[in-house]
């Protein structure tokens, strides 16, 4: 009986730090305007960072930590995530439907054809 009430107890007390720990992606508003400024950065800059002050409205307004491409492809990162893996958005500016990406990186599902949420494998 002991045993039951304190693991309630640990369960009770652990849901609060697990709850908010969990990733919260900002709401895409403007999918097809997303799509149009990663092309535009990724024609610009191939691969690497990309600094602050060249971030577009749309991509400026989920807050990222960094932005950066990568061989047509542009990650936003939301997080750096602290304890917990990194994560935020990978965009295909082509639209594609399949989120396949660089290795240790795991696709989580697409919020619009081309936009894809991540998260890195620690």
């Amino acid at each position: 009986m002991a045993g039951v009430v304190l693991g309630i107890a640990a369960g009770l007390l652990a849901y609060p730090i697990i709850k908010y720990s969990r990733p919260a992606w900002p709401r895409i508003e403007k999918p097809s305007a997303l799509l149009v400024e990663a092309d535009a950065l990724c024609k610009a800059t191939p691969f690497g960072k990309i600094p602050k002050e060249q971030w577009p409205p749309d991509i400026a307004s989920l807050n990222p930590q960094y932005v950066t491409t990568s061989e047509g492809k542009l990650y936003v990162t939301i997080s750096t995530g602290g304890i917990n893996p990194s994560w935020g958005y990978l965009i295909f500016p082509d639209g594609r439907t399949d989120g396949t990406a660089d290795i240790g990186i795991r696709v989580l599902g697409t919020t619009a054809p081309g936009i894809f949420r991540f998260e890195a494998i620690e």
